[in-house]
């Protein structure tokens, strides 16, 4: 009996166990992929355009405006592992599969016709460019200045055409 017990016991705890690891999963993925969503819901990507060229990079997408110091509600998220991709008529991005951190985070597509590209400032970057999207008045993605002259150099599509 008490065999039975420990063994009935130890399988509860495991799933016990389990079941945390998922739910702290889920909110991590959740969490890093809020500002990501936020993209999403305007530009998610509806078909797999051929891409030109592909690059691994790191982007930020920030809530539009000046950050405070220390300011708890700031609303940013710095994506390492983004795959961004030039097509004939937009940016894709892409996280890497690498799950949790992928799961939540569907590619997006920026069409190059509904974006304008701005200088501005970002930690310790140095000159950084902000992607503004006509349907997101409120979100930067942030794009390093490499980032765009390695854009520059595979299209000449508005808002890339020009020199830096």
């Amino acid at each position: 009996m008490r065999q039975t017990f420990e063994e009935i016991w130890s399988g509860v705890a495991s799933l016990l166990g389990l079941a945390v690891f998922v739910v702290v999963m889920w909110m991590i993925a959740k969490t890093h992929a809020r500002m990501w969503r936020r993209v999403s819901t305007r530009y998610g990507e509806r078909e797999k355009l051929p891409s030109v060229a592909a690059k691994l990079e790191t982007i930020v997408i920030a809530q539009r405006g000046a950050l405070k110091p220390f300011d708890a509600n700031a609303q940013y998220t710095t994506y390492a592992g983004t795959i961004l991709s030039v097509a004939e008529s937009g940016l894709r991005l892409s996280l890497v599969p690498i799950p949790p951190l992928n799961l939540m985070a569907p590619a997006l597509f920026l069409p190059f016709d509904e974006m304008t590209l701005d200088r501005t400032s970002w930690a310790l970057w140095p000159d950084p460019f902000a992607v503004r999207m006509k349907h997101l008045p409120d979100i930067d993605i942030i794009l390093g200045r490499k980032t765009v002259e390695w854009i520059r150099s595979r299209t000449d599509r508005s808002p890339f055409g020009w020199d830096i």
